[in-house]
């Protein structure tokens, strides 16, 4: 089964969909200085810094800011499997070992199916 991917282009358009805040960088691809692509990745546009502040207190800025109905976490799968009965014989069946393949076949699953939780 092929995969289709979204050019990395698109994405500023699908985190605006998607409802996810970003703020001081970009998407893009990245190569080495010989050319030899890298893949994708988030990429900062201008110069962050923790500093303290007087009263201690580390300052912060948030650079992206992902909304929790989009993190698949294996606590959110198994909250899931409460209510869906198939997941739920599923993860038992494949104990400790298989959890990882299932989360992604379960993600790759509801992604395809346009499934948000």
């Amino acid at each position: 089964m092929k995969r289709e991917y979204l050019p990395i282009e698109t994405l500023s358009a699908w985190t605006r969909l998607n409802g996810i805040s970003v703020d001081g960088v970009t998407f893009r691809k990245v190569r080495t200085e010989d050319g030899i692509d890298k893949g994708c990745a988030i990429v900062a546009t201008g110069e962050k810094s923790n500093e303290s502040s007087e009263t201690g207190e580390v300052d912060t800025e948030t650079l992206l800011r992902v909304p929790s109905d989009l993190i698949l976490s294996l606590r959110l799968v198994e909250t899931h499997a409460k209510s869906d009965r198939y997941l739920r014989e599923v993860l038992d069946a494949v104990g400790d070992f298989g959890r990882k393949l299932v989360l992604r076949v379960w993600a790759d699953m509801n992604r395809q199916l346009g499934v948000r939780f």
